[in-house]
């Protein structure tokens, strides 16, 4: 219903044509763009099509202790993932800390979703004049979120909150994991009441 509602827009790129579309919303949503699922689709799209290997590497060292690791490599073993100092382990050729590397990507998919679905109510109410705070109390074809999808199920939140406080922790000291325990829980608290993550 929101893409391509005209012949004309269906030889542009889709992803181009949504952060086109993303930009009217820009001052209000500020995750709402595809950087972060561009650099990922891209390695997804090596794994689905041969063209990649995931090597996983168990580290236990005196700089990062016991750790599961992981590195995507070309097929000429050239490494694919963007270092970022919220994930990458610099202390084992630049190999990528598993945990941290899919904690942020939860939490940058989490933050997109968010935003998304509010591009979608705004993008649907387009002149239809709907009242936004209240959506569910007619026959409107925004009734369709009102039904099962409201809440989403993590098995363990509790871990994802804490590895989500590393990760806020690690950012804060520009990726020295040995400072971690230096960040104290209030500064972490003030940092994660935003989304620490928008400019990941």
């Amino acid at each position: 219903m929101l893409v391509f509602k005209n012949k004309k827009e269906k030889n542009i790129n889709k992803y181009d044509y949504l952060e086109q579309r993303f930009k009217k919303y820009a001052g209000e949503f500020d995750n709402l763009h595809l950087k972060w699922y561009r650099e990922i689709n891209k390695i997804r799209n090596k794994i689905t099509h041969g063209g990649i290997t995931i090597n996983p590497f168990f580290i236990n060292s005196s700089d990062v202790g016991s750790r599961f690791c992981f590195q995507a490599y070309t097929l000429n073993l050239d490494d694919i993932v963007t270092p970022n100092y919220m994930y990458t382990n610099i202390y084992n050729n630049n190999i990528n800390f598993a945990d941290y590397y899919f904690t942020l990507q939860i939490n940058l998919l989490y933050s997109y979703l968010t935003d998304f679905f509010d591009f979608i109510l705004f993008e649907m109410n387009e002149g239809h004049n709907h009242d936004l705070s209240n959506l569910f109390l007619g026959n409107s074809s925004l009734d369709v979120f009102e039904n099962s999808h409201k809440y989403w199920l993590l098995s363990d939140v509790n871990l994802l909150k804490s590895m989500t406080n590393d990760l806020i922790a690690l950012s804060l000291c520009k990726g020295n994991i040995n400072r971690l325990t230096t960040i104290s829980d209030e500064v972490i608290k003030k940092y994660s009441s935003a989304n620490p993550f928008k400019n990941a």
